[in-house]
């Protein structure tokens, strides 16, 4: 699936954090909100691949969600996903950490936001 917008990358972005484990989910802004110049373009790459790797993650994981029978059902079903998200974003070679920090400030910084932008719609032509 192409992303074609900044605006449907920030969907995305937002959906990929429904089921992010707690160190994601929790991740406090940083004090001064970094520039979009403050990360290098791999920096970007990585993010970019590390998005597109969540949010499938969550698509193959939603049918199994709507499908649980109870509450702890679903808390597995979301702890499995948030499993396989944590390593899509570090194989992706960056931090879990990192990888918030730039969606936060990508959701706030137009500039920023372009800059992923345009790493979605490199990352999905390859």
């Amino acid at each position: 699936m192409m992303i074609r917008s900044t605006f449907l990358t920030m969907i995305f972005a937002l959906l990929a954090v429904t089921w992010a484990p707690a160190t994601m989910a929790q991740a406090d802004q940083p004090a001064v909100e970094p520039s979009a110049a403050s990360y290098t373009d791999a920096e970007l790459r990585s993010f970019a691949g590390a998005l597109l790797d969540v949010a499938r993650i969550k698509q193959a994981y939603t049918p199994q969600l709507e499908a649980a029978e109870d509450a702890e059902e679903q808390q597995e079903v979301k702890q499995a996903a948030s499993v396989e998200m944590v390593q899509a974003v570090e194989q992706q070679g960056m931090s879990v950490d990192r990888y918030q920090e730039i969606l936060l400030n990508a959701l706030t910084n137009p500039e920023l936001a372009k800059r992923v932008d345009r790493y979605l719609k490199q990352t999905t032509r390859i």
